[in-house]
């Protein structure tokens, strides 16, 4: 069995270190792809994005959603991440990745590191730009662009189409030092909103979690310009390409979780979202909540019937504080270290 760590997601070296370890056991092995993550379509977001990096490379045969929310909305999730491989019945596996023990962004010609999003942000006009798709690309076709700076791709991915094949010739430019920017484009038609955060999640996320793609770019038939903004900044948060607001990190709870986790999660949420560049764990109990967000910058922590631990980093700072008081400590604690930072 083999269970991924939503929260850990951060850690992409893990996702491409254990992709080699499932291709050396081979295809007779039945594998079990678990993630657990937040609430909201973020979570949903994620858990295609961690899953479905497996799942495209042929890894895995169950998968498991676990999320900050009733257990009867997780199904609905894990059917729509699946749904796209039923009808590849034979499973692909891609050779391993490049670098399966580091994880690190691609370089390329001239954005500097930073990842764009489209239509929030505007494609640069001074490059070339050359568009492709999945079933097109190769390494002829890359041999043909123009010599000239400032060439770049839109790499267009279609519907139910595997992605292993395509990174393969994204891998073939790293190899031969090609520093041309390549951005993922996708069309997501008539899909609401909560569909779009799960295929983006997989088709997108497939490729910036192995360090490719310089920029996302999205088109719809129903959703306004802000709104496939907002997702696409999600989708690159999700894959620690860009961070734009607080990340969170919780638990789906268990019987030793003695307050309502999902008011809390929304309540921490609405209070610090816009603290960018913070982590901020709300887990459901003291036993293991320390050691599933030890990478947060600030917990929120159950200690007992209705009563909340607060951490800073590892270390608790604060306990036995009333459920009704602990958002207020947890802002106040923040806000008071910032203060002392920028004094």
């Amino acid at each position: 069995k083999f269970q991924f760590d939503g929260e850990k997601i951060t850690n992409v070296a893990e996702v491409a270190g254990l992709k080699q370890a499932f291709q050396t056991l081979g295809a007779t092995r039945t594998n079990f792809c678990g993630l657990t993550s937040v609430k909201s379509n973020i979570g949903h977001l994620k858990s295609a994005a961690g899953i479905a990096a497996l799942l495209e490379d042929g890894i895995g045969d169950t998968i498991r959603v676990s999320l900050t929310e009733p257990p009867e909305d997780e199904l609905p999730v894990a059917k729509k991440i699946v749904h796209k491989y039923h009808s590849f019945p034979q499973k692909t596996y891609s050779s391993p990745c490049t670098l399966p023990t580091s994880y690190m962004q691609r370089e390329n010609s001239g954005f500097n590191g930073a990842v764009i999003a489209i239509p929030c942000e505007q494609l640069p006009d001074n490059y070339q730009w050359h568009e492709t798709d999945i079933n097109t690309i190769s390494g002829q076709w890359l041999q043909n662009l123009p010599k000239e700076k400032n060439q770049g791709i839109i790499l267009k991915i279609q519907d139910n189409t595997l992605l292993a094949p395509c990174r393969k010739v994204l891998e073939s430019l790293q190899e031969a030092k090609h520093h041309i920017p390549v951005i993922l484009s996708r069309d997501f038609g008539r899909l609401e909103a909560e569909d779009v955060y799960v295929t983006a999640g997989q088709d997108f996320g497939y490729f910036l979690l192995d360090g490719y793609g310089d920029g996302i770019m999205a088109s719809s038939e129903v959703l306004s310009d802000q709104e496939l903004g907002t997702i696409l900044l999600d989708v690159l948060q999700a894959s620690r390409m860009r961070f734009s607001k607080a990340e969170f990190i919780a638990c789906p709870s268990c019987g030793r979780t003695q307050f309502n986790i999902q008011k809390a999660l929304e309540e921490v949420k609405n209070a610090t979202a816009h603290m960018k560049g913070l982590t901020i764990g709300v887990m459901g109990c003291i036993v293991n909540g320390p050691g599933e967000m030890a990478d947060a910058d600030y917990g929120y922590v159950g200690a007992g019937n209705g009563k909340v631990a607060l951490f800073k980093g590892r270390e608790m700072v604060e306990n036995n504080i009333p459920e009704d008081e602990a958002v207020k400590k947890l802002v106040e604690l923040i806000e008071n270290d910032q203060a002392l930072t920028k004094a």
